[in-house]
């Protein structure tokens, strides 16, 4: 029974008890992409994946094949994939192809005996304005979370990949809470689109319906019957939605993690831009000798860098624009770094690209989220996260195997320096960047990197 439906509405206070040994951390893209189809072969009941797109490309069709293959296996099993309706009309920024991502939807599931529920959400009017970035993939009554999104990179294909966090976790009502709130989206909220639907509607034909759906994802949370009390040798798990700049309860978990901390907070982000209530905290933070590690994705590590110049695109200044940023951070809080309460990591490795998001504190608290943590992930686009509480520290030897590993391609910011002289970047990218000072648009275009 689907909590949505029953007394239980407004009884997920507490958190839902897991024991440590049905949490397992992934510490690789390739161990993620083989766990991915070992999972989809052996659900019977249900498989649910909510990401912001599921690529037409190798790796999405052999995923889409896997789960058809699945489904003509067991024509009862339950199948969903929810995806951002914006992204799934076009494909990635500088590449074309016939079929956009939906066209493709629609013309394999018309060719299938056995139809799978591809939906679209349109959290905004437009992209720009904000996506459907929640993740999570569901088989039975295993969760695995991930920041990932379904295509050639995220799945390691043809020796590229970018790098991500994924954690296995075996809880059935973890599993059904996560499965039940995309089955309420579906179904309850009318800007929901099946994209295998020949007649699907434009946006124009459903604005109205988009105004009611911000207001309906404001107040959607996960539901589920949590517990109160403490048991010993216990992990807490709290899935949560972040939407909307008030009442967000993704960013005030995030916040408040920060506030107790008491001697480190280590934060994980690809695209640097700290929305002020976040930097306020963690200066904070600092101010009570907690030891803040940042680490962050090198510009070259972004999704966004262009090599080839002769393919530049004004998307391709996005990861100097980060850079600036970081740039203006390290000198606005250098006293810190000069007193090792600051510690700046930058990962690359070689053109492989950097997509790890989350937060840790004190080796007892811990986020796993696809929010880049950014003004526009903390106000504009639909975000969830798993806030993990591990008070016996269960999960610490576990979790600080995942950050050496991480670790080992980063290297130490202590100053301005050591970071890339503007004068030496690309010209094309100096002239994008010269354009937006002189008509002060950077500061306007922060708000929504």
């Amino acid at each position: 029974m689907s909590l949505y439906d029953s007394s239980l509405k407004n009884e997920n206070a507490g958190r839902l008890g897991v024991q440590p040994n049905h949490i397992e951390i992934l510490y690789s893209t390739k161990i993620f992409q083989m766990k991915i189809f070992e999972l989809i072969k052996q659900a019977t009941q249900k498989i649910y994946i909510s990401a912001l797109y599921f690529e037409y490309d190798e790796v999405g069709e052999a995923i889409l094949e896997a789960l058809y293959l699945s489904k003509e296996r067991n024509p009862a099993i339950d199948i969903v994939l929810l995806v951002d309706f914006h992204r799934a009309q076009r494909q990635r920024f500088g590449e074309k192809h016939k079929l956009s991502n939906a066209d493709y939807y629609l013309q394999r599931n018309a060719a299938s005996r056995y139809p799978i529920k591809i939906y679209g959400l349109p959290v905004k009017k437009r992209e720009f304005l904000g996506v459907m970035h929640l993740k999570g993939f569901i088989f039975d009554e295993t969760v695995l979370y991930s920041g990932a999104s379904i295509n050639n990179i995220y799945f390691y294909f043809k020796d590229r990949y970018r790098y991500d966090r994924y954690i296995v976790i075996q809880d059935k009502a973890l599993s059904d809470s996560m499965s039940d709130f995309v089955q309420h989206i579906c179904h309850q909220n009318e800007a929901v689109t099946s994209l295998t639907d020949q007649n699907k509607p434009s946006i124009k034909a459903i604005r109205i319906k988009i105004k009611d759906s911000i207001r309906f994802l404001k107040q959607a949370s996960y539901q589920f019957k949590g517990i109160q009390s403490d048991q010993a040798g216990m992990t807490y798990i709290t899935p949560l939605i972040g939407f909307g700049r008030r009442g967000n309860k993704l960013n005030k978990t995030i916040i408040d993690m920060i506030k107790s901390s008491k001697n480190n907070v280590i934060l994980y982000t690809p695209y640097f831009n700290l929305p002020s209530e976040l930097k306020k905290t963690l200066k904070k933070a600092m101010k009570r000798n907690v030891v803040v590690t940042l680490v962050l994705g090198d510009k070259k590590a972004s999704d966004f860098y262009i090599q080839d110049l002769t393919q530049f695109t004004f998307l391709g200044a996005l990861p100097f624009l980060y850079e600036t940023v970081l740039r203006q951070f390290i000198l606005h809080y250098k006293s810190y770094i000069d007193n090792h309460l600051l510690k700046i990591c930058i990962w690359r490795h070689d053109y492989h690209s950097f997509h790890l998001k989350g937060v840790s504190v004190d080796q007892k608290e811990y986020l796993l989220t696809g929010s880049n943590l950014n003004p526009r992930a903390w106000g504009l686009d639909l975000e969830n996260a798993l806030f993990i509480e591990d008070p016996s520290q269960e999960l610490k030897i576990a979790f600080q195997k995942e950050h050496d590993i991480i670790m080992q391609r980063t290297t130490v910011v202590r100053s301005t320096h050591d970071l890339d002289d503007p004068v030496s970047y690309p010209d094309p990218v100096k002239r994008i960047l010269g354009r937006l000072r002189r008509i002060r648009a950077d500061h306007f275009l922060k708000k929504f990197m």
